[in-house]
């Protein structure tokens, strides 16, 4: 899904951005700073799931599935003016991504022998 994304978001964008203009160079780099920041939230928010790097990955996926109706449906109801409800909820998937990063980190040195992580 995430390289979907990659591909898919400034077809998305210039879609519901107004002229088709897209400040790619500045989107870009908001995702980015986004995934960052989605990172370093990890350690406080996790605490919020109780540690469990199991819950913090599924309240990631569910927070990636909520911002990606947004987009959805913009593009199926055909509002002017969506650029940015757009754009940020591609900011919070992209943050969702970052906050889900370390969890992986966690999950796979939870269940996968140390062993075989470069295997796999």
């Amino acid at each position: 899904a995430m390289y979907t994304f990659v591909f898919m978001w400034v077809p998305t964008l210039m879609n519901v951005a107004p002229n088709n203009a897209v400040p790619t160079g500045a989107v870009f780099s908001s995702l980015m700073i986004a995934i960052s920041l989605g990172g370093n939230l990890y350690s406080p928010l996790s605490k919020l799931a109780g540690g469990s790097p199991e819950k913090a990955s599924a309240w990631c996926y569910l927070l990636s599935a909520c911002c990606m109706v947004v987009p959805s449906l913009c593009l199926s109801f055909g509002t002017g003016s969506c650029f940015y409800p757009v754009l940020a909820s591609f900011v919070m998937v992209e943050m969702s991504i970052g906050l889900f990063s370390p969890a992986a980190g966690l999950c796979r040195a939870k269940y996968i022998p140390s062993g075989m992580q470069g295997a796999i």
